[in-house]
């Protein structure tokens, strides 16, 4: 994750996709899916987020049988492609220097464990 310059997610339904907020903590940025529960901590501030068109039937062939739905890509690869791109700009305007996403990392904090520990212990002895 380290060695990344920008994660890219195009999620058609990935349960929490921890991996975007590790990459926020990393002070990297994320281009994902507006869709899903990552976008309980993911914003426009945060990510650049690509909102699907549509939903189809969640059909894999292995797990998912078309009982349900997830998030289609059709039609919004071009703006994936844009995002990154962005990205690609700013770096080359940056003299080629890394670009800290500041509110991945403010993100990234809220969910700490300390934070989260934190959060418990003010539950428990509130009085």
């Amino acid at each position: 994750m380290n060695a990344v310059d920008c994660g890219i997610f195009p999620s058609r339904a990935e349960g929490w996709n921890l991996e975007i907020l590790e990459l926020m903590g990393a002070g990297k940025h994320v281009i994902t899916t507006n869709y899903s529960a990552h976008t309980e901590f993911c914003n426009d501030k945060n990510s650049m987020l690509v909102t699907p068109l549509q939903n189809e039937p969640a059909t894999d062939g292995i797990f998912f049988n078309g009982f349900a739905e997830w998030a289609s890509l059709q039609g919004v690869e071009d703006k994936f492609v844009a995002h990154m791109k962005n990205i690609y700009q700013e770096w080359k305007n940056n003299g080629k220097q890394r670009i800290v996403n500041e509110e991945g990392v403010k993100t990234a904090k809220e969910f700490s464990w300390e934070a989260t520990a934190k959060k418990i212990e003010d539950i428990l002895y509130d009085d």
